[in-house]
């Protein structure tokens, strides 16, 4: 079951149980009490179910940005990284650099040379790249659940779904 959908649950249990609450026998003042503590312990549940999901979508688009970068165990990657970074400055200096690779087919250097461009934010590059080395699948998921973490109404929306209304 996803963090969404605990979260979902935990709401749904937690309406219940104020409304049973609420319909108990219990004075006002005890009625308040364990409305209260179950108000503040619900919150507390779904600000942990909010961070596991925030923890989650975090990882998700550092494995997708790995995918798209990284070279694991190739000394020779982090080296060509160290290159680029210290040589590309502006995008002319990226697409020199990029030339040079597929030229002579180093592809740990157009992958470096992309990695920079990505840190730089310099997102026609990196198309450019995934292109090049039939990556488009990875980087228009990458994009997308950039562009979902980053919308306004999304973040409103998990906002609200990891959130309970104070029971009056």
């Amino acid at each position: 079951m996803s963090t969404i959908e605990r979260a979902v649950a935990t709401r749904r249990a937690y309406r219940a149980k104020v409304d049973e609450i609420k319909a108990s026998d219990l004075t006002p003042g005890a009625k308040r009490a364990q409305l209260e503590e179950l108000y503040h312990r619900t919150q507390a549940e779904l600000r942990g179910l909010r961070r596991q999901h925030d923890t989650a979508q975090q990882e998700a688009a550092a494995r997708l940005t790995r995918r798209l970068f990284a070279a694991p165990g190739k000394p020779a990657y982090r080296d060509a990284v160290t290159a680029v970074t210290a040589q590309v400055k502006t995008r002319d200096d990226y697409q020199l650099v990029a030339r040079q690779a597929e030229i002579t087919g180093d592809d740990l250097l157009a992958k470096a040379a992309a990695s920079v461009a990505h840190a730089n934010g310099w997102s026609r590059e990196v198309s450019e790249y995934a292109e090049r080395s039939g990556q488009t699948d990875t980087l228009d998921a990458l994009r997308a659940q950039q562009a979902t973490a980053n919308d306004p109404t999304h973040r409103l929306h998990l906002s609200i779904g990891f959130n309970v209304a104070r029971p009056t």
